[in-house]
C-alpha cells in the first residue's frame, strides 16, 4: 500500500545535510552541475522506480540542498524508507511533510501504510481517515481504511467505505473483491458472489477473486459452481495450494472421488501445517474408494507433520484408528493407543473446552476402559456445561419432559445426519421415516453437513417423508465454535424437538457441543461407524479383533 507524491513545495527544515550512516555527502548520480532541484528530484524518482535506493536517496537530499523547502523531495525520501520497509523512518518523515503541510493526503496515506505494517491499526485507520477527508475521491485511501476496519471487526464501516472506493472507480477490481469479502462475512453470500463475480470479470486472471469466489459458491452449498471456481484459480496461479484444497473438499461432496484425489495430492505439496490437513482429508477419500492400505499411508503422513498440540490431532488419530481396525492392523491401534492416552489426558488437564477428543461416543471406537469411559462423559459435560451467555437455549418442554404428554399432541422425533454417502443411512432413513404414523409423530432431519447434486433423489425422498428437512451446515460455519453451535442447538429447540436421533457416521464435529447444549429432552446416539467396523473386521475372518469390536459396541449400544 504505497502512493507516489504530488503537490508543489511548501517550507520544511533541511534534512540533507548528511548522506547516509557514514555521515558523507553522496552527489546525485548522473545529474549535472547546474541541475535545479526539480531535476534532481525526478531524477530520484527514476532512480526509485528501479529499485537504485541509495542513488535516489542521494538525489532528493541533493534537490533538498538546493531547495530546503521542497516538500515533495522530502515526501518521496518517506516514500522510498517505506519502500525499504523502514516504516518507523518514513513515519518520521511524513510527519514532518504534515507538520508544514496538513493537508497532504498523499502523506496521510503513506503514513497510514506505515502504520498498518508495524500492526498498530488504531493509527493506521486514523490516517487512511484523513486522507479521504482531505480528498474523498482518493480511492486507495477508502479502500486502506475499510481493510483495516474489517480488521478491527466495524463491517458496517468497511463495507461503506469500499463500497465509496467502488463508486468512484467501478473498474478497482480490488475493490469488488474485497467488497465480497466483507458481504460474505456480513452473511450476505448471495451479494459477495456478485462482487467476487464482477472482481473476475473486471480482472480474468485475478486468481484470488476466482477462490474467494468459489468459497462463497461452498459456502452456499454450490460445490459445482466452487469447483469452477478454484479450477480458476488455479489456472491463474498453479501453486495456489489453498484452491487445490477446497477444489479436493467439493469434488469429494459431490462424489468425484477421483479428482478430489488429484487435488488433494497437489494440495499437500505446500509445507507445514497445511500439508497435515490436505493429507488427513486424502486418507478420508481413498477410505471412501476402499483403498485402504493408501489411507493410513495417507493419516500416518499426516501424524508425521503434526506439532505437538495441534488441533487437529483427534481427527487424525480417529480417521487412522478406524481405517487399521478396518484391516485387523491390531498392533497398529496398539501404537496408537500410547499417543491417543497422552492426548486425553492434556485435554483433561486443560481448562475450557474438552473437543471432540473427548466426546464419550468415541469410547465406542478406542478400547477405554468403562471407569475412563465414564472419566470422559464427566468432563466433558462438565467442560462444555452451559454458561450464561447461551440461556434460554430451549423452552419450557425441555426442562420439564413429564409435562409433554399433556401438552403436546404429536411426539416431535428428529434425525441428526452428517453424511448422505453413507450406505446405512442412505438405505435406512427413508424408510424409517415413512414408517411413522404422522397423525401421532412429526419427525424431522437436520442435515449437518452440505449435500451434494448426487444426493438430489435422497434429500427428496427425506423431505416427502418428514415434516421438514433442515441444512444446519451453513448455520455451523458461520462465527466462532460456540456461537455456531449456539444458533443450531436454538433452530432445533424452536422445533420444539422432544426425541434427538444422532445418526451421524464421523467421530468428531461440531455436533457434539450442538448436543452438550441440550436442544432436546431425549438424545439418543447410533453408532453407524462402528457398526460398519465391526462388520469389517467379521468379514476380514479376524475373529479376535471381531469379538473385541463387537462385544465393545454391544456394551455401549
Amino acid at each position: 500500500m504505497q502512493d507516489s507524491g504530488a503537490g508543489g513545495p511548501q517550507a520544511a527544515r533541511d534534512r540533507s545535510d548528511t548522506g547516509g550512516s557514514s555521515g558523507k555527502v553522496l552527489p546525485c548520480l548522473g545529474a549535472g552541475k547546474r541541475a535545479n532541484s526539480h531535476e534532481l528530484n525526478a531524477l530520484g524518482v527514476e532512480y526509485q522506480q528501479s529499485a537504485r535506493y541509495d542513488f535516489a536517496e542521494a538525489c532528493y537530499r541533493a534537490a533538498l540542498r538546493k531547495k530546503p523547502d521542497f516538500v515533495v523531495a522530502l515526501f518521496n525520501t518517506g516514500t522510498l524508507r517505506l519502500a525499504i520497509g523502514d516504516d518507523k523512518g518514513a513515519i518520521a518523515i511524513f510527519s514532518e511533510v504534515l507538520s508544514v503541510q496538513p493537508t497532504y493526503a498523499s502523506a496521510h496515506y503513506n503514513m497510514g501504510t506505515s502504520y498498518y505494517r508495524l500492526g498498530q491499526e488504531r493509527q493506521a485507520a486514523a490516517s487512511f481517515k484523513a486522507a479521504v477527508d482531505i480528498d474523498p475521491n482518493y480511492v486507495h485511501a477508502h479502500a486502506n481504511l475499510a481493510t483495516v476496519l474489517h480488521l478491527q471487526g466495524d463491517l458496517d464501516g468497511a463495507k461503506k467505505h469500499h463500497q465509496e472506493s467502488i463508486r468512484i472507480d467501478p473498474g478497482f477490481a480490488d475493490g469488488w473483491m474485497n467488497l465480497g469479502n466483507v458481504l460474505k462475512a456480513l452473511g450476505q453470500v448471495e451479494a459477495a458472489i456478485q462482487s467476487y463475480t464482477t472482481a473476475t470479470t473486471l480482472r480474468p486472471d485475478y486468481a484470488m477473486a476466482h477462490y474467494n469466489l468459489g468459497v462463497a459458491h461452498m459456502s452456499s452449498g454450490n460445490h459445482a459452481a466452487a469447483i469452477e471456481s478454484y479450477r480458476e484459480a488455479t489456472r491463474h496461479n498453479s501453486e495456489f495450494y489453498n484452491a487445490y484444497y477446497n477444489m479436493g473438499l467439493s469434488l469429494q461432496a459431490v462424489g468425484q472421488l477421483e479428482g478430489a484425489i488429484k487435488a488433494l495430492r497437489k494440495a499437500t505439496a505446500k509445507e507445514g501445517g497445511f500439508a497435515l490437513s490436505a493429507y488427513n482429508n486424502l486418507g478420508t477419500v481413498l477410505d471412501q474408494l476402499a483403498r485402504l492400505p493408501e489411507a493410513i499411508q495417507a493419516y500416518k503422513t499426516a501424524l508425521k507433520l503434526m506439532k505437538d498440540g495441534d488441533a487437529t490431532e483427534s481427527s487424525v488419530i480417529a480417521n487412522l484408528y478406524s481405517a487399521l481396525q478396518a484391516v485387523c492392523d491390531w498392533e497398529g491401534t496398539a501404537e496408537l493407543d500410547a499417543r491417543l492416552m497422552r492426548l486425553l489426558e492434556t485435554a483433561m488437564r486443560a481448562e475450557g473446552d474438552a473437543g471432540s477428543a473427548l466426546h464419550p461416543f468415541h469410547s465406542v471406537t478406542y478400547p477405554f476402559s468403562a471407569s475412563l469411559a465414564l472419566r470422559i462423559a464427566r468432563f466433558h459435560a462438565r467442560s462444555l456445561a452451559p454458561v450464561d451467555s447461551w440461556r434460554p437455549l430451549y423452552s419450557l418442554h425441555a426442562l420439564l419432559p413429564s409435562t409433554l404428554g399433556a401438552s403436546a399432541k404429536t411426539l416431535r422425533v428428529a434425525y441428526m445426519l452428517d453424511s448422505l454417502s453413507n450406505g446405512t443411512i442412505s438405505q435406512y432413513v427413508p424408510s424409517l421415516l415413512a414408517s411413522h404414523d404422522r397423525r401421532l409423530v412429526e419427525t424431522y432431519v437436520y442435515m449437518m453437513q452440505d449435500s451434494s447434486p448426487v444426493h438430489s433423489r435422497l434429500i427428496h425422498s427425506l423431505q416427502e417423508a418428514s415434516t421438514a428437512v433442515r441444512n444446519l451446515s451453513g448455520v455451523l460455519r458461520s462465527g466462532s465454535p460456540r456461537g455456531a453451535a449456539e444458533a443450531a442447538s436454538n433452530i432445533i429447540s424452536s422445533d420444539a424437538i422432544h426425541v434427538l436421533m444422532d445418526l451421524s457416521e464421523n467421530g468428531g464435529g461440531a455436533r457434539h457441543t450442538v448436543l452438550a447444549l441440550a436442544p432436546a429432552p431425549i438424545h439418543i446416539s447410533v453408532a453407524f461407524r462402528s457398526t460398519q467396523v465391526c462388520a469389517s473386521v467379521a468379514r476380514r475372518g479376524c475373529t479376535e479383533g471381531a469379538k473385541r469390536e463387537c462385544a465393545r459396541l454391544h456394551v455401549y449400544a
